[in-house]
């Protein structure tokens, strides 16, 4: 029986590769985009060992992030492809495949039917790149930094370290009881809101926001070691 033809668009759906929606030329790494830094060190770290591209993109919708991470999972993953943070392979009915996408999608060698899925790697560069991120060392940075607001970073991670987290405003009332919201001795307004130091400790790992702020196991780590 003549098969009917199957479309381009149809072909290339079939044989379909993980998709960008992030532009990689407007959106250059980590340095011009901090809030990439976290996901990247997960995602990196996670692929340690060989793993399936969507479980890559699975980690990234199961992690929390700050807002400001707006990248699509599936386009972050295929940007970390692209700067070579992460290798991507092809695997054709579980055996891998030299060709690129592109060589796939013209290789009438290959039935339609076949069964195609996607790995990814770290990649040395990736290893190399991300290290700086590791939550510990960021965190270990948050308080070396600034030595004069160690003790209110301390204490907002204290803080949330509890089950159930701390809303924002009970956090801050719990540090204005405290008398620890810094105030200009001239004017005595607030000269450090306490939003710096929340700011501070989500962007290296130490909060997390889940209708709540909550310490991290990164951040109950840090409070061990300074305690």
């Amino acid at each position: 029986m003549e098969q009917t033809p199957m479309r381009e668009s149809e072909y290339q759906m079939k044989r379909r590769a993980p998709k960008h929606k992030v532009n990689v030329a407007k959106s250059p790494i980590l340095v011009a985009n901090p809030s990439y830094a976290t996901p990247a060190y997960d995602v990196v770290t996670f692929c340690e060992e060989e793993r399936l591209f969507d479980d890559a993109v699975q980690l990234l919708k199961d992690n929390t992030y700050p807002k400001t991470f707006v990248a699509a999972p599936d386009g972050f993953v295929s940007l970390m492809v692209d700067n070579d943070f992460l290798e991507m392979v092809i695997y054709v009915d579980g055996e891998r495949y030299e060709g690129t996408f592109d060589e796939l999608i013209q290789d009438e060698s290959i039935p339609l039917e076949a069964e195609i899925t996607y790995t990814v790697t770290a990649t040395d560069l990736g290893r190399e790149t991300v290290a700086p991120y590791n939550p510990a060392a960021q965190l270990k940075a948050v308080f070396e930094n600034d030595p004069a607001s160690a003790p209110v970073h301390r204490r907002v991670l204290e803080l949330c370290a509890g089950a159930e987290g701390l809303s924002r405003q009970d956090l801050e009332a719990a540090l204005k009881a405290e008398d620890l919201i810094p105030h200009d001795p001239r004017t005595g307004l607030v000269s450090i809101f306490p939003t710096y130091y929340i700011d501070n400790l989500e962007k290296a790992g130490g909060l997390v926001w889940k209708n709540a702020w909550f310490a991290t196991e990164e951040g109950r780590s840090i409070l061990a070691e300074i305690q």
